[in-house]
């Protein structure tokens, strides 16, 4: 059973549910201009796009998927979203999150990801960006870093069952700065990877700290490896 199929549009996070509303049908009114700002400076970090994975039904916001091959020292293909930004996320209650971090784009590092155009069938990473980006315009609830997500099975891993947001660790400006938009509204990025239920036992009970002790005392990469054994 996939990741998706398991909990369809209820993935269980480290805050409390509240009850999906699925995104409207339509688009945003994010500028055109901001999608081909992203692309250029996307293209201009990571070295141009193979593909791009469009989502075919436009929802508010429109979720699109740009995969980049190996470039450079970059042996390994790097997948980021397009258009989780267009919108400013949803704060909760009482909760105050600098504007910087607001307006966000996802992005996460696999071995080389080879893609046939023209297709629907998605791979099952480039599914779990778009699933995650959507989150926090379904369900009222911002992306942190170091928030948690749990998914259920995730194909090719016995262990690994649960996503962490976290910083852009591992690049370099002008990644790490985050991007400006021609009107000034900034964007931050968020590397996602995928853990074992013994980390986030860990990551709950003692914080980002904890686990970011576990990676570096287990010399963990930054490129997911959905065959490592868990690090606790």
């Amino acid at each position: 059973m996939s990741l998706f199929d398991k909990f369809g549009k209820k993935p269980r996070t480290d805050t409390p549910q509240s009850v999906p509303t699925p995104r409207p049908i339509g688009f945003s009114a994010a500028p055109p201009e901001w999608a081909e700002q992203r692309g250029e400076f996307y293209d201009d970090y990571f070295g141009g796009a193979a593909m791009v994975a469009h989502e075919i039904i436009s929802q508010i916001p429109t979720i699109h998927v740009y995969i980049y091959p190996p470039h450079g020292s970059r042996n390994y293909s790097t997948l980021i979203t397009s258009g989780v930004s267009d919108l400013p996320m949803p704060m909760e209650p009482g909760q105050n999150l600098p504007i910087e971090k607001r307006r966000v784009e996802l992005f996460m590092r696999v071995p080389r990801l080879d893609m046939a155009e023209f297709t629907t069938d998605m791979p099952w990473q480039v599914q779990m960006l778009r699933f995650i980006g959507k989150f926090p315009f379904e369900n009222s609830r911002p992306l942190v870093e170091f928030k948690t997500f749990t998914l259920g099975e995730v194909p090719e891993s016995d262990v690994l069952k649960h996503v962490v947001l976290m910083p852009p660790f591992y690049e370099a400006p002008p990644f790490t700065s985050g991007l400006t938009h021609l009107d000034g509204t900034r964007v931050s990025f968020l590397w996602l990877d995928l853990i074992t239920d013994a980390e986030l036992e860990a990551k709950l009970s003692g914080g980002s700290e904890a686990l970011m002790q576990i990676f570096k005392r287990s010399k963990h990469t930054p490129i997911l490896n959905v065959g490592r054994p868990s690090y606790v």
